[in-house]
């Protein structure tokens, strides 16, 4: 969203370039904290409930499960795999 108001805006390529890595640091710290928490129920929505740092839900936070599952994906990633991704875009 950020990178295509920079593009309307006249910005330049690289300036894109580094609101897409910025974004997508952030979005790899996040998959980084999102392993960190223990699930609350098993995967099918029941099983042993444990307790979370005052959250109950990724909805709580704001996030969907498709984006934890992408956030996780990219933390996933080596640093070296996601700067060769970087220099792709």
């Amino acid at each position: 969203m950020l990178r295509a108001y920079a593009k309307q805006v006249g910005e330049s390529l690289t300036v894109q370039n580094d609101i897409c890595e910025i974004k997508l640091r952030a979005e790899r710290r996040m998959g980084e904290m999102l392993k960190e928490q223990k699930l609350q129920y098993g995967s099918r929505g029941y099983g042993k409930k444990v307790e979370l740092q005052n959250v109950t839900s990724l909805s709580d936070i704001g996030i969907q499960k498709h984006q934890s599952s992408r956030y996780q994906k990219i933390a996933d990633l080596q640093e070296e795999t996601l700067k060769k991704k970087l220099l792709m875009n």
